[in-house]
C-alpha cells in the first residue's frame, strides 16, 4: 500500500476513534451500557490501529484488519439473530423486509431469538474498503537490505 492510501487510512481510523468517543459521551444517558462499552474499546483500538498505520508499524495491519471486520457486516435474520457494530463513520446500503430503524452514530447491536424482529443484511461500505485496503497491505521491514542483486 502507497503511503497516501495508507495514511488516508489511517486517518479515517483515528477520525472513527475519536467519534466514538464523542458519540459515547454523549449518548450515554439513553444507550445501554454495553454499546457505550463496545464503541469506547473499538473505538479505542481504532484510535491506535490508525496511529500505528500512519507509523507504518506492522501491527497496525491485525488491528484494522480487526476493527474494520467487526463494522463490515449488519444483518437481522427474525428470530435467529441480529448483529451490528458502527462507529460514527458508515455507508451501509441494505436489503431487507423491515429495515432497520434510523441507528445512533455508534451503536453495537448482538441478539438472539425472540428479540430479533424482520429480515435485514447490510454491508458498511466504508468499513469494506479499509478493510480491502489493509488486507492488501504488506508492510515492509525497513530492516531489510533495499539492494538490488544483478544476475547474468
Amino acid at each position: 500500500m502507497n503511503t497516501k492510501v495508507r495514511r488516508s487510512v489511517a486517518i479515517y481510523e483515528i477520525l472513527i476513534g475519536f467519534i466514538a468517543f464523542v458519540s459515547a459521551a454523549v449518548a450515554r444517558a439513553e444507550a445501554h451500557w454495553l454499546q457505550i462499552t463496545v464503541a469506547l474499546a473499538v473505538g479505542a483500538v481504532s484510535l491506535i490501529a490508525g496511529a500505528l498505520l500512519w507509523q507504518d508499524k506492522s501491527i497496525a495491519r491485525r488491528l484494522s484488519l480487526i476493527v474494520q471486520a467487526l463494522q463490515v457486516p449488519q444483518i437481522s435474520i427474525s428470530g435467529i439473530v441480529q448483529y451490528g457494530v458502527g462507529l460514527g463513520a458508515a455507508v451501509t446500503p441494505h436489503i431487507g423486509f423491515v429495515p432497520e430503524p434510523f441507528q445512533r452514530a455508534i451503536y453495537s447491536s448482538l441478539r438472539f431469538g425472540s428479540q430479533v424482529d424482520g429480515f435485514y443484511v447490510g454491508v458498511n461500505v466504508l468499513a469494506l474498503v479499509a478493510l480491502v485496503l489493509v488486507a492488501m497491505w504488506k508492510h515492509q521491514d525497513s530492516r531489510k537490505s533495499n539492494h538490488v542483486v544483478a544476475t547474468a
